[in-house]
């Protein structure tokens, strides 16, 4: 897990640090203001627990960190808004959607209609 190998590493960093959150997630944070991470990418970090779809307490220890420093899980489908500066800096609707998505697997079979 990268988080222990961090840890290990990087004490200083690491005791500076408050969330731990892949690139997508901080991309969506600083568009919608909001912490959110789909089941798909949340796998990719070996803290998911793929049997409930939550963090997965045993993965959170050894690594440890807690829940709160992580994104909230939510779906690939889940709505977020675009906060107002950046609609206005690009000039798009306020309300537009913002789509959490997930992995490229993911979203091909999405793609595909496969269930």
């Amino acid at each position: 897990m990268k988080l222990v190998w961090l840890r290990a590493t990087q004490p200083q960093l690491w005791q500076r640090a408050a969330r731990f959150v892949a690139i997508k997630e901080y991309v969506l944070y600083q568009l919608c203001g909001e912490w959110g991470v789909d089941w798909a990418i949340a796998a990719a970090s070996g803290l998911l627990n793929l049997s409930t779809l939550d963090w997965d307490s045993e993965a959170l220890q050894v690594a440890q960190i807690t829940p709160a420093q992580l994104s909230t899980l939510v779906p690939t489908n889940q709505v977020l808004n675009l906060q107002t500066a950046w609609a206005e800096h690009w000039q798009v609707a306020a309300d537009l959607p913002v789509l959490v998505g997930a992995s490229d697997g993911v979203l091909s079979n999405l793609g595909l209609d496969v269930e």
